[in-house]
């Protein structure tokens, strides 16, 4: 979107219409229509859906060669690596004709469009990415088969648990009442004791190889995942747009850098003082465009858009507030704040909302 007045005509209308409005309203329609939307640019449908449909193709559309999938993809992160974006595309574009729905190939892309200086086919495979594993999160809560993930490629759970710093001490095949799954247990990063992580892989078992072993599922190398910050104490958990690299920390929080020009801040208060204190700062000199509230993991969060002039350059802020339950860190919330130029505002609509929304809290 170009020029000052029809970017911020938006005001309070647009506020609500982001981040109240369901992410892809699209019509229902079959796999093909909806991965042929997606294909011409449209990163608004309903990712959840499309795999659905996905899953629900008869055996002889869903049949993969993963092995030949994994080899393609590990050829182009060596291609990306010898500084050969070239190759990689092409390579990347090889693997989606025969699997569009690979996340780690779409998150590749990304930085090889970036290096070759295409920002849109960057933008492009960067929010598909990141939807793509959204839709694969919010698959199932993960903790028992009644609960389990729902993965569509053994792609899924590699990134899942490579982001978790998963460290295995269980890993095996069930099957109960007629589905597979795939049950992890072991620690992660954040965890001191074992957790359960429980997938279900009934839609592609059949196709892994050495006739549906799963040794391959959690490789030991894998390309970089989507980004990933876990609260050092345990209390919330949050999945970054693909590419977003910590950059630092600062008063009460850390920053990363996001896709593009964007900027992410994450901070956890330790007192109300903190609070009133940082977003007073964060919220001066500023504009303020909207306000509303917004529901996200069981918690009324505040969500403010403000636009500022920092060096005759106009950007816009988005400042969510997240309260935690009293009962575990009194009058401290956690705050996100996402700063952006202007003039990107309306092409990082999309990773902007799924970044707010992505947050989990874990206590």
């Amino acid at each position: 979107m170009c020029g000052r007045v029809l970017l911020f005509s938006f005001a309070v209308v647009v506020v609500f219409s982001l981040f109240v409005s369901p992410v892809g309203r699209c019509s229902p329609g079959d796999y093909e229509t909806w991965l042929a939307r997606l294909k011409s640019g449209d990163t608004g449908i309903d990712f959840a859906r499309l795999r659905r449909l996905f899953i629900e193709l008869p055996d002889e559309k869903r049949h993969r060669n993963f092995a030949e999938l994994e080899q393609k993809e590990t050829a182009l992160l060596t291609a990306l690596e010898e500084k050969k974006p070239e190759e990689a595309i092409r390579l990347g574009n090889e693997i989606l004709e025969k699997d569009y729905l690979r996340v780690t190939t779409h998150n590749l892309l990304a930085d090889a469009y970036g290096t070759m200086g295409d920002t849109a086919k960057q933008e492009f495979h960067s929010q598909v990415a990141f939807a793509l594993f959204d839709a694969f999160i919010r698959s199932g809560e993960g903790s028992n088969p009644e609960k389990a993930k729902v993965a569509i490629n053994p792609d899924e759970a590699t990134l899942f648990l490579a982001i978790l710093g998963f460290q295995e001490e269980i890993h095996e095949v069930v099957e109960k009442d007629g589905k597979v799954f795939e049950h992890f247990r072991g620690k992660t990063r954040m965890d001191s004791d074992p957790q359960d992580f429980w997938f279900e892989i009934t839609s592609f078992y059949r196709f892994l190889p050495g006739e549906g072993s799963t040794a391959s599922v959690v490789a030991p190398e894998k390309s970089p995942p989507p980004g990933y910050y876990g609260d050092p104490e345990g209390f919330f958990e949050v999945v970054l747009p693909p590419g977003t690299k910590e950059k630092g920390s600062c008063q009460e929080g850390i920053i990363f850098a996001g896709p593009g020009k964007g900027v992410i801040y994450l901070f956890e208060f330790t007192s109300q003082g903190s609070l009133e204190s940082i977003t007073q700062i964060l919220a001066g000199g500023k504009v303020l465009q909207g306000q509303t509230t917004l529901t996200v993991s069981g918690r009324e969060a505040q969500v403010y858009l403000y636009t500022f002039l920092d060096k005759n350059e106009e950007y816009a802020m988005v400042m969510v507030l997240y309260p935690l339950p009293t009962s575990f860190y009194p009058s401290t919330p956690v705050c996100m704040v996402i700063v952006v130029p202007a003039s990107d505002y309306e092409a990082s609509r999309g990773w902007i909302e799924t970044t707010i929304t992505g947050i989990r809290f874990l206590r």
